[in-house]
């Protein structure tokens, strides 16, 4: 397994997960809010 193959793999799930987070915009933006609340916490406890 190449770095290539490693990217195109990774390309591909995250193309995948972009299209379903468009079909279904709740879980997609209650997946971008986890994601601010981890990052903040991370700057608060810093």
């Amino acid at each position: 397994m190449t770095v290539t193959d490693i990217y195109e793999a990774m390309n591909g799930k995250a193309d995948r997960f972009f299209e379903w987070a468009q079909a279904n915009p709740k879980f997609g933006l209650l997946f971008a809010a986890v994601l601010l609340a981890f990052w903040l916490t991370g700057l608060l406890l810093e």
